[in-house]
């Protein structure tokens, strides 16, 4: 009787937990549905938040996106140009070269940086990019987690 008794309750709790996943499901699948798509397809000329660098190492830093665990966007690097080194206390980096022909250094190291190739940085590394093309600008795109902090950020502060 007591094995009968808990296999009904384990049967009740089991009949619970789906009702409750299909209602969760449903209301997802709602939400979904109402999904403006515009909010989350993005391009440079949408950026809001965009840095011009000049100087010695002229860029142009684009924000597309920031989220609560992320942001992202693109960069440009002029040619001859150049990203100095710098490091992230808090956030970790990925970097992907969409055009051009550069060169990364990740600490010590240094690697070919071309389209295709995407370089993972983790806080407190010390890293550099460079446009080695005398005529064509370097683009990339970058992702940060956490985002980095918007007033770093507008002021191409790189840390």
């Amino acid at each position: 009787m007591f094995i009968s008794t808990s296999a009904q309750r384990i049967q009740n709790l089991s009949r619970q937990f789906i009702v409750s996943s299909q209602n969760m499901l449903s209301t997802q699948l709602n939400d979904l549905q109402n999904l403006n798509i515009d909010e989350y397809v993005k391009t440079q000329k949408d950026s809001t938040n965009i840095t011009h660098i000049k100087g010695n190492c002229p860029r142009k830093l684009y924000e597309l996106f920031r989220g609560e665990h992320m942001s992202c966007g693109t960069e440009t690097i002029d040619p001859k140009s150049e990203v100095p080194y710098h490091l992230h206390t808090d956030e970790e980096e990925i970097l992907f070269c969409t055009k051009g022909k550069g060169k990364i250094f990740v600490q010590n190291q240094e690697r070919d940086f071309y389209p295709g190739v995407m370089v993972y940085v983790p806080k407190l590394t010390l890293h550099r990019i460079v446009n080695l093309s005398e005529t064509e600008e370097l683009h990339l795109t970058w992702t940060l987690s956490p985002p980095a902090k918007v007033q770093k950020f507008k002021a191409g502060v790189n840390n």
